[in-house]
């Protein structure tokens, strides 16, 4: 984090049902967290974006930068992948700053 960096907002996880895509709710959510964010004084924000939908709105309407890939093949327990054939394609989760 930036020397000049004295509060940050960490933007967690948010799980929308299929059934409600396409509707606004994600960006709806996301600028209602970083304006709360803002009003308590956090200087920037970071999470990871899990679904592709989501990994493109903060990257392009959003602006956040790639700042680590972390592809889902290499999540693995005994040998056999634990993330496999997700539901919107992702094929890995990006840590955005």
């Amino acid at each position: 984090m930036p020397d000049h960096v004295q509060k940050s907002l960490y933007v967690d996880a948010c799980i929308i049902d299929p059934k409600l895509h396409r509707n606004g709710l994600l960006d709806f959510l996301v600028k209602t967290i970083i304006e709360r964010g803002i009003e308590q004084g956090a200087q920037h924000s970071f999470g990871f974006a899990v679904a592709t939908g989501s990994q493109k709105l903060f990257l392009r309407d959003y602006t956040y930068e790639k700042i680590l890939i972390l592809p889902y093949n290499k999540f693995v327990e005994n040998g056999k992948p634990v993330f496999t054939n997700c539901y919107d394609g992702a094929d890995s989760c990006v840590l955005i700053y």
